[in-house]
């Protein structure tokens, strides 16, 4: 049974969402983090020893990677792929 047939667009497009894990160097992960600590862009590049912006250079290399609009969003899928974890 083919089950991208029987599942309605959006289910599918969660589905390949999830299947779907982006490759992060070790910075773009540690910005994540920040991110998913609630920092701001000033406050992970003063704990990564960056200027603000090359991190925001960062974020939206991870909005394309995750496909995301919003902190919020990016986060959020990060979460659902694996990446980020509540013991993290």
């Amino acid at each position: 049974m083919d089950l991208n047939n029987k599942m309605p667009a959006n289910s599918q497009a969660a589905v390949a969402l999830v299947s779907y894990v982006p490759e992060l160097t070790m910075i773009e992960a540690a910005v994540l983090h920040g991110l998913s600590e609630g920092l701001q862009s000033k406050e992970i590049a003063e704990a990564i020893g960056r200027k603000r912006p090359t991190v925001e250079g960062y974020i939206r290399a991870l909005y394309l990677k995750f496909h995301a609009k919003s902190r919020a969003q990016l986060v959020a899928r990060a979460y659902r792929c694996g990446l980020l974890s509540d013991e993290s």
